[in-house]
C-alpha cells in the first residue's frame, strides 16, 4: 500500500484489480493506460489516435489523447475495443481504420542495449523482463536488436519542446481560473508550454522533427512489432512527493514515444499471478498493426507457466514425467519444502506419496517444473483424490503450486518422512 498504482488513470486501474469493474477506461497521452496496467496486473489496451471517439474528452494533449481500456484478460480488452472503435462524424480527430484478421508479425524488435531499470526493487523487474525476452524468443517469430534511442528522443519532444505548449493551450483558461487550486508541479509543467522560449518557430522545428521520426518509425514497424518494459520499475509514494518530476519522467521512459509516433499499444503482465511486485511488457506497433500487436500479446500470454513442485513418480527421470513433459513443463531444480511436512506412503493402486504440512516435519525432496498456465487445467484433470494441488512452502521461502495429499489418507498409511523423498 506504500507503492504507487500508476499515472493520472491509475484509479480507474485499481477498481478492475480490487474487483469492483469487469473493465475501466482511462486516458494516454504519455502512457497512462499503460503504467498503471503494469502496477496493478492488469492488461491495458491503447487504440491507435482516433481509432475510439475522444469526444467529450478533458484534454492533455488534444491531437494526442487516447481513451483507453484496463481489464484483467487480453480478451476483455479485445470485446471493449470491439464495441468502443468507429469513426465519430462528432470528433474531429477521428479516423477510420480497416479490420484485419489478427497474425503474427514478421519480426519482433528488442532494444539492443540494456533497459534501464529504477527502484528499490530494480533487480527484479529486470530478472522479470530477461524473463520475458526468453518467452518471446519462443514465439517462433524472428528478432532482431534495435537501437531504442530514435524513441527515446522522439519522446523528448513532449515534454521538453514546444509541443508542450498544447497542453498550455488546452488547460489555461483552467489553470488561470483555479491557480490556488491546481497542485503545483502540475501547474509548473503547463506552465511552461505558455513561455516566451516556446515561440511557433520552435514548434515547428519539433514538429518537423517528430516528422521525421514518424517517417523512420513506419519503415523500421512495417509488418513488425517492438517490445519493451512497460516500465522500468516503480517507486514508493513517498519517493514521487521527494521528486516528483524525475519519477514520473522515469516511469514514461518507455511510453511517452507512443502517440507521438502515432503507435497502438498493449500492455500486458509479465506474470497474471504477481500480485506482490508486478512487471510487464509493451508491444508496439504501427496505427494500422493492432492485428499484429494483439496476437502476438495472445501469443506472449500464453507462454506463461508457473512453478510447480513434484514429488513420487512426477519428479525428472520416473515414470509419470512424461505428463509434465508431454504439456510442455520444463524441469527447473531439485530442491526441499520448508521443515513443516511430513511425507506417506498411500495405500492406493499405485502407491502414490502424500505431501502433508504438519507440525515437526522435516525437509523433502522435491523437484521443481515450469507449467505453461495454458495447460495446467489439462495436468489438473489427471489429479485424483487424495492428492490436490495447493500451496507447498520451499527451503528458501518461497510458495509454489504443488500436490498435497488431503488428510483422511494418512490416517492409515505408512510414515516416510525420515526418508526425506519417495
Amino acid at each position: 500500500d506504500k507503492m504507487i498504482s500508476g499515472g493520472s488513470s491509475s484509479g480507474s486501474a485499481v477498481s478492475v484489480a480490487l474487483g469492483m469493474a469487469a473493465f475501466s477506461l482511462g486516458t494516454d497521452t504519455a502512457g497512462s493506460g499503460r503504467v498503471p496496467a503494469m502496477l496493478n496486473t492488469l492488461v491495458g489496451f491503447k487504440p491507435s489516435l482516433g481509432a475510439w471517439s475522444t469526444s467529450g474528452v478533458v484534454p492533455a494533449c488534444a491531437s494526442l489523447d487516447c481513451v483507453t481500456v484496463f481489464a484483467n484478460s487480453l480478451e476483455d480488452t479485445e470485446t471493449v475495443n470491439q464495441y468502443a472503435k468507429g469513426y465519430d462524424a462528432e470528433c474531429v480527430w477521428s479516423k477510420e481504420y480497416e479490420d484485419k484478421g489478427k497474425k503474427l508479425p514478421e519480426k519482433i524488435y528488442l532494444p539492443l542495449k540494456e533497459p534501464a531499470f529504477f527502484g528499490d526493487n530494480a533487480d527484479v523487474h529486470k530478472a522479470k523482463w530477461y524473463s520475458a525476452t526468453e518467452r518471446i524468443k519462443k514465439l517462433g517469430v524472428k528478432v532482431e536488436y534495435i537501437d531504442y534511442k530514435m524513441f527515446y528522443d522522439a519522446a523528448l519532444i513532449l515534454y521538453d519542446g514546444a509541443y508542450v505548449a498544447e497542453r498550455w493551450a488546452d488547460l489555461k483558461e483552467f489553470v488561470i481560473e483555479n491557480e490556488d487550486k491546481v497542485f503545483p508541479v502540475t501547474k509548473k509543467i503547463l506552465q511552461s508550454g505558455g513561455t516566451e522560449e516556446k515561440t511557433a518557430a520552435r514548434l515547428f522545428e519539433d514538429l518537423h522533427m517528430l516528422q521525421y521520426y514518424r517517417h523512420k518509425a513506419k519503415e523500421i514497424l512495417k509488418n513488425a512489432v517492438m517490445v519493451m518494459p512497460t516500465a522500468g520499475g516503480t517507486f514508493t509514494r513517498e519517493q514521487v512527493r521527494e521528486d516528483p518530476v524525475k519519477t514520473n519522467s522515469l516511469m514514461g521512459l518507455y511510453t511517452n514515444h507512443c502517440n507521438l509516433l502515432d503507435l497502438m499499444a498493449v500492455a500486458v503482465p509479465e506474470n497474471t499471478q504477481d500480485k506482490n511486485l508486478p512487471f510487464g511488457i509493451t508491444i508496439f506497433g504501427l496505427a494500422d498493426s493492432t492485428n499484429l500487436v494483439l496476437q502476438t500479446a495472445e501469443s506472449f500470454l500464453k507462454t506463461e507457466s508457473i512453478d510447480f513442485a513434484v514429488c513420487g513418480l512426477h519428479k525428472k527421470g520416473y515414470a509419470l514425467e512424461s505428463q509434465l513433459t508431454e504439456l510442455g513443463a520444463e524441469y527447473i531444480e531439485s530442491t526441499a519444502t520448508a521443515k513443516e511436512y511430513k511425507l506417506y506412503k498411500l495405500n492406493t493402486n499405485p502407491i502414490k506419496p502424500g505431501l502433508v504440512r504438519a507440525e515437526n516435519g522435516e525437509n523433502i525432496n522435491i523437484d521443481i517444473f515450469k507449467i505453461p498456465v495454458s495447460k495446467l487445467g489439462s495436468f489438473m484433470s489427471n489429479v485424483n483424490t487424495p492428492l490436490s494441488i495447493g500451496n507447498v512452502e520451499l527451503i528458501d521461502g518461497r510458495w509454489v503450486k504443488g500436490f498435497l495429499c488431503e488428510e483422511y489418507a494418512v490416517k492409515d498409511a505408512e510414515d516416510i518422512t525420515s526418508k526425506k523423498s519417495f
